[in-house]
């Protein structure tokens, strides 16, 4: 098997991991040994970075490519280690990537170079990144809807005709493969994962990628094997020769995630509406989709076996290092804090503590460059792709994806509000009243689509009057206990639209209903002005606003998580440096 591109040796590794499976509740963390390990690594890294400014896999300079890969894949673990995108070994770094972006030719390596260069250029390289998302679009394997090794070189004409073929497939629906494997290597889920990773980030930067990441999906939804998990994936046939692995089942799950979010994506627009080119009105959006990931039975099954997995001693677990990361953002994609009760950053977390060596780095299975960058990246609870969490993250206690997705602004690389959030309609102020009203009371007696469509209508209609929000308010109170939250949600998404300072003024409010919708509001917003109020109300009195202050400070930080620690938050945002 191979994990991010090399082949990894067959190293007697994880011996010293052995001990008894954890069984249920995993001990707790100590935060400040976490921060220790992080500067150790850190320190690392930072010594055994070569001239000039790139880190190696496993020998050679920065002609080689694996040498390119690693130093994005390290260069990532540094930036999301709160490493100044301004420090040196970033910027030498990010200099040498960029320049082999034009020679580069593996999916590991073009997709990493996405990521990272992306995430260190706060979205402000849109035309690198749109060239290195078309080749990877055109390396998809049409017949299994996978990717392999290897990357082909495009001219600019053939740049525009795949362009053009990726916006002629925008908002495609139902996507399949052919089900041929087609010439050259067989695609595997590993290469698969990074590609669409990294087209995910791509399509901030006006690149369609509906079509490759749904036809990922088909091959996930078919090469789920019967165990529930996914292996290396040689054979596009039901569950193929191998066996399933805990790494490759992180793989799956998050090509379906992306998935979610893509389709996600899609019913935004449509619901977003928009005139019509001969100025007449345009028709009612269609109601969104129900894309409920937590109930996905293929979501299921594939938690079920990590959840087992987890129950395993690590040195049984192939990869380890690789899983832990895979782990890691699987995790934080459907905010999963465990898995049948093992908590799984404190899981991973322990084992990592224990197997550093003592200058800082760890050596598992692959290097140790390779091995800090992964442990890194776990520790840090990084979340490579940003956003993704907005719009994937489906648990019905938290937030709504649609409603909570934000988008990179491709110019200041902040958070921006997606099209979800422009109303679809606005109505006369001497005709709100009324319509709140009726709205409220056939909301009660409805069916659950029904109920949909209108929270959506109380939710999106632009209303100077506050007819509309008062009528989510009062429904919070009138509606039963299962349709509670859907209305919260509403009414959250509404506020969002509101000015911060108005958001800030109504949390005096003595309505808690109100002041926990605007917490939630101040997260979907996505503007990091609003974290220093949420770091005061992590220890508000009232449970519930406590934790979404918690869970918005994730959203607007990229998936950051020093739980309810207001000493800690506010030394992130001081390095943020908000006011």
């Amino acid at each position: 098997m191979r994990t991010w591109g090399i082949v990894i040796a067959a190293l007697p590794a994880l011996l010293f991991l052995a001990g008894p499976a954890p069984l249920g509740r995993t001990q707790e963390v100590d935060k400040d040994a976490i921060d220790k390990a992080v500067a150790a690594a850190v320190r690392f890294l930072r010594a055994n970075q070569a001239a000039p400014g790139f880190w190696v896999h496993r020998s050679g300079g920065p002609d080689q490519e694996w040498n390119i890969g690693a130093t994005a894949l390290v260069g990532l673990a540094l930036l999301e280690s709160d490493v100044p995108r301004d420090d040196k070994m970033i910027t030498e770094a990010a200099a040498i990537v960029r320049a082999a972006v034009p020679r580069l030719t593996k999916t590991y390596s073009i997709s990493l170079a996405v990521i990272f260069l992306d995430r260190y250029r706060h979205g402000k390289d849109p035309e690198l990144v749109r060239r290195m998302a078309v080749r990877l679009a055109a390396a998809q394997n049409q017949g299994d809807g996978g990717w392999s090794y290897d990357v082909p070189h495009l001219t600019p004409q053939q740049e525009a005709q795949w362009m053009a073929t990726l916006k002629r497939l925008r908002n495609v629906k139902n996507v399949q493969g052919t089900g041929q494997q087609g010439s050259g290597l067989s695609s595997d889920n590993s290469n698969t994962q990074f590609a669409v990773l990294a087209l995910w980030v791509a399509r901030v930067h006006d690149v369609p990628v509906d079509y490759p990441l749904l036809l990922a999906e088909w091959r996930f939804r078919r090469t789920q094997r019967e165990d529930g998990g996914w292996n290396y994936g040689m054979n596009i046939g039901v569950g193929g020769s191998q066996e399933s692995t805990p790494s490759m089942t992180c793989a799956g799950l998050l090509g379906l995630a992306i998935a979610y979010g893509t389709k996600r994506e899609q019913a935004a627009v449509l619901r977003a509406g928009g005139d019509n080119p001969d100025g007449s009105e345009p028709k009612p959006p269609p109601p969104s989709p129900r894309l409920d990931i937590d109930s996905d039975p293929a979501v299921i099954k594939a938690k079920g076996y990590i959840a087992h997995a987890l129950t395993r001693s690590p040195r049984d677990i192939t990869h380890f290092l690789y899983f832990l990361w895979s782990l890691e953002r699987v995790s934080v994609t459907y905010r999963w804090k465990d898995y049948n009760g093992i908590d799984w950053y404190n899981y991973g977390a322990n084992i990592l503590l224990r197997s550093q060596q003592q200058n800082g780095s760890w050596m598992i299975e692959e290097t140790p460059n390779i091995d800090t960058a992964f442990a890194l990246l776990f520790l840090r609870k990084a979340n490579l792709v940003g956003d993704i969490s907005g719009t994937a993250i489906l648990r019905s206690g938290t937030y709504d994806p649609l409603k909570a997705a934000t988008v990179q602004d491709p110019v200041t690389g902040g958070a921006k509000k997606p099209a979800t959030n422009r109303p679809v309609r606005e109505i006369a102020p001497d005709k709100a009243e009324a319509e709140a009203k009726k709205l409220s009371g056939e909301f009660l007696i409805s069916r659950p689509q029904r109920q949909r469509e209108i929270l959506e209508i109380l939710q999106d209609t632009k209303d100077s009057t506050g007819n509309f929000t008062q009528a989510l308010i009062d429904l919070i109170g009138q509606a039963k206990d299962e349709q509670k939250e859907m209305v919260r949600r509403a009414l959250a998404e509404r506020l969002s639209r509101q000015t911060l300072a108005s958001l800030v003024k109504r949390l005096s409010e003595n309505d808690v209903e109100v002041r926990l919708a605007v917490v939630r509001a101040m997260g979907m917003k996505g503007d990091q002005k609003a974290m220093p109020e949420l770091v005061k109300l992590l220890t508000d009195s009232n449970e519930d606003i406590a934790e979404a202050a918690e869970e918005s400070l994730k959203a607007l930080s990229d998936g950051k998580d020093f739980g309810r620690n207001p000493q800690r938050w506010q030394e992130y945002i001081d390095k943020l440096r908000i006011r």
